[in-house]
């Protein structure tokens, strides 16, 4: 009898710990959905950006890549940034790779000072592309080829 009843107190208790880990997972995953305005960031290509990766404020992830696409002037990376952060008109972002010999990059924000600021669901051009190894030596090779 004490056995059956330890059983039960066992089920009792994993069923417990079981619905503790359901609700937890549902209210992170709830919560970071509904927190994050979307910018959609135009840069020249965006071959190394992934989705899901991390977008930085000194060294701090703010958002994350939603989704890329192509227009006909450029690549667009969907942006979800944390509604508590503002970005200022003047703020740039930056693909900075993560390594000298690596071809990953990594998506900074750049902030600004001028007092307007985004609103969300809004274009953003001020960007820049970071340099890869392979491409200075390209540059170095033209600017040789040329003297």
């Amino acid at each position: 009898m004490i056995e059956f009843n330890n059983n039960k107190l066992n089920l009792l208790a994993g069923a417990l710990v079981s619905l503790v880990i359901v609700i937890f997972f549902v209210y992170i995953f709830t919560s970071n959905a509904n927190d994050s305005k979307l910018y959609n960031v135009h840069f020249k290509q965006v071959n190394a950006i992934k989705i899901g990766q991390n977008v930085y404020l000194n060294g701090y992830p703010i958002g994350v890549v939603k989704s890329t696409f192509l227009t006909n002037e450029d690549a667009v990376a969907v942006l979800a940034i944390n509604e508590d952060i503002s970005i200022p008109r003047d703020s740039s972002f930056s693909l900075v790779t993560s390594s000298l010999l690596s071809e990953s990059k990594l998506l900074f924000l750049n902030m600004g000072i001028d007092e307007d600021t985004y609103k969300g669901e809004e274009d953003i051009y001020n960007t820049a592309l970071a340099l890869s190894l392979n491409d200075l030596i390209n540059m170095l090779a033209s600017y040789i080829d040329n003297k």
